[in-house]
């Protein structure tokens, strides 16, 4: 005898190709004693991939024609399927085509056996119950092995699961950079969960963060977010906790809001590319939760929530750092204050004065970009300028107060 083996959509149902071969084989040895005028079998996986195939010495002349095809999806597509119909004529044997069930009816793939057509006028449900015995073992056999491979697959998902909430919590714990521990978020996520994108948009906090394939922008996820705010508005009261994450058209996409400080909606997580990912949907939203409470943790705990600037503390965490590092002496410290703020706040209210507060940050930001930058308390800023000479750090510094004082506020 012959055999073949071909590539399976159900991967890892059998540990290797000699393993499937061996199995298989003792069902066609078993097949070919109950039906000695059997030629061929064709096992197919329920897409109608095939994925093992055995042929006598002498068979030949067997053409698989569009009329076996369209009954083998019949047969794999429902239990009704028409038993008349599965029975082929191809050239020199005639094809017989049985559904392969599990549990409650689901289809597991389809036994195809050849018969010489000389002797294949038997009719369909004749033949069928012939092979009975072998059909109720193979269904046995491959139910027990798709149930081991699920369990396999459950296993694995909910190990990648674990392993990326441990490097969450090992990330949120450190102290670097915001965007730096971000963007490590970002490539856990597409490490642990299989996916192809990973973006993350908090537009007032210039945090624009995308890793994997360009298929997707931070621009299309602002577009979403913006979208999202129309819909929802930006109050967290509109936010339910246990809601599942917003899906694309294609449901490739999953995107959830970022909240900062547990009132507004700041921004928007989205995780892009799932069609290979073996989370289930429930376990996804879960997980996309879960991140997002952690990111905004990390945001809250790290960004001024006015200003968008650095906390005090972690800018005095990254400045120590920076300067340990440092190989010469060669950064300056800018020290920024708002004289007579009060004036401001008894004139146009303290929303008025955190108005211009934010001004003030864009100002420094404009001034001074890639730097560190922190509001210290109230109207009290700080900037750390790395490998520059005294006097542009204060020419900097006066290009700021400059470009402040040229600015008007309008209430």
């Amino acid at each position: 005898m012959h055999y073949g083996v071909f590539p399976s959509t159900v991967e890892g149902l059998m540990a290797s190709g000699k393993e499937k071969n061996d199995v298989l084989a003792d069902y066609i040895a078993f097949l070919t004693a109950l039906l000695p005028q059997t030629v061929g079998v064709m096992c197919y996986d329920r897409k109608g991939h095939l994925f093992w195939a055995w042929s006598a010495p002498d068979a030949s002349g067997v053409e698989l024609t569009d009329t076996y095809t369209g009954a083998l999806a019949g047969v794999l597509k429902s239990s009704r399927f028409s038993r008349e119909s599965s029975r082929v004529s191809l050239g020199s044997a005639t094809a017989y085509i049985a559904r392969l069930e599990g549990a409650r009816g689901r289809a597991l793939g389809a036994l195809t056996v050849l018969v010489d057509k000389k002797t294949g006028s038997m009719p369909y449900e004749f033949c069928i119950n012939m092979l009975q015995p072998v059909l109720r073992s193979l269904q046995r056999e491959l139910s027990l092995r798709f149930r081991l491979l699920d369990s396999r697959k459950k296993l694995s998902v909910q190990a990648a699961e674990e392993k990326l909430l441990h490097s969450i919590e090992q990330l949120a714990q450190q102290r670097q950079r915001c965007e730096v521990t971000l963007n490590a978020v970002l490539e856990q996520c597409q490490k642990y969960l299989g996916i192809e994108t990973a973006i993350l948009v908090v537009p007032d906090k210039r945090i624009r963060l995308v890793r994997g394939c360009d298929t997707v922008s931070s621009t299309e996820v602002e577009l979403k977010l913006h979208d999202y705010l129309q819909d929802t508005g930006s109050t967290a009261t509109n936010i339910l906790r246990g809601r599942d994450p917003e899906v694309s058209a294609d449901g490739t996409m999953l995107s959830m809001p970022v909240l900062q400080e547990g009132r507004r909606v700041a921004g928007m997580l989205s995780l892009g590319g799932w069609s290979d990912a073996a989370f289930s949907p429930r376990r996804r939203s879960r997980v996309l939760r879960y991140l997002v409470s952690h990111i905004e943790n990390i945001i809250d705990r790290d960004y001024d929530a006015l200003t968008g600037l650095m906390s005090w503390s972690l800018f005095d965490s990254v400045f120590v750092e920076t300067c340990r590092s440092a190989d010469r002496p060669s950064h300056v410290m800018l020290n920024l204050d708002l004289d007579q703020m009060h004036v401001v706040n008894d004139s146009f209210g303290r929303d008025g004065g955190d108005r211009l507060l934010q001004m003030f940050a864009d100002v420094m930001r404009e001034h001074l970009p890639g730097c560190l930058m922190a509001r210290i308390t109230g109207d009290n800023f700080v900037a750390l300028i790395t490998d520059i000479d005294e006097a542009e750090a204060l020419q900097r510094a006066e290009n700021i107060c400059d470009s402040f004082h040229e600015m008007e506020y309008v209430d």
